[in-house]
């Protein structure tokens, strides 16, 4: 409570007593009880101002400085794709003719170097091509396993009765063949159709399944028979069947 100071006036033929008069320019006055609550130009009142705009400042920084890390690790470190269709079923998309599963959740290294070291069994993602011109749809991704480098020989997969027969072809300098793992020819637009794809085209490779159920892919073991899911069975087999390693040598055509 503030403290009253009193003037004592003389009178007769008693005493009284008033309230003592301050000046508005009295500095008790100015920074006395609620007064200087309520006033902005005072020192606590700079002083909270100061105070928020320094907060809304340290935020804003923050929230620029979380999304510029978000942007850098999706584009070069890890990135979560969802893949829907049916050409990579049963390995991806199990379910998707059984429980209506029509797309998983998958996390994908978009590493540099995994780029670089690119192997036969790893599922990837790139592009989508449009027929057999090999013009990308940047908006799109498909996911396909490499099922041979540069320097193998590839037999096409048997076509459907009534379409010709199987073609050879050897992987060139900088390519891979891609292939879905489904069975049907129907259900996979893949080099089969539109020949190898450039390595540069490459975005990522899938690591493992986040959602509907966690499951790392063990692309290693795509050559490793005695595994019947990761191989990919009896398809699998005739993919792999259908590869001759390393059977020519190709060099880059850019160096003379």
């Amino acid at each position: 409570m503030p403290r009253l100071h009193y003037l004592i006036r003389s009178a007769q033929p008693h005493l009284q007593i008033f309230p003592a008069q301050h000046s508005s320019n009295d500095p008790r006055n100015q920074y006395d009880g609620n007064n200087n609550a309520n006033n902005t130009d005072g020192p606590r009142g700079r002083s909270r101002y100061s105070f928020g705009r320094n907060a809304a400042l340290d935020t804003f920084l923050f929230t620029i400085q979380g999304l510029a890390l978000f942007i850098v690790i999706r584009e070069h470190v890890l990135d979560i794709k969802w893949i829907s269709g049916a050409s990579m079923s049963p390995y991806l998309n199990k379910g998707y003719n059984i429980d209506n599963i029509d797309s998983e959740m998958v996390l994908v290294d978009v590493t540099y170097a995994t780029k670089l070291h690119l192997e036969r069994g790893m599922v990837v993602v790139f592009p989508s091509l449009r027929g057999s011109s090999s013009r990308t749809e940047p908006s799109k991704l498909s996911v396909k396993r490499i099922i041979a480098l540069p320097g193998d020989i590839v037999t096409t997969r048997p076509p459907k009765s009534g379409e010709g027969g199987q073609k050879t072809q050897i992987v060139p300098w900088n390519h891979v063949w891609v292939e879905g793992d489904a069975t049907d020819p129907d259900l996979s637009f893949d080099s089969n159709t539109y020949g190898p794809i450039s390595m540069g085209l490459i975005k990522g490779q899938v690591m493992c399944v986040l959602r509907p159920k966690w499951r790392t892919l063990k692309w290693w073991e795509w050559e490793n028979e005695n595994d019947p899911v990761e191989s990919g069975g009896d398809y699998g087999k005739s993919q792999r069947i259908r590869v001759r390693k390393d059977a020519v040598t190709v060099y880059d055509p850019n160096i003379n």
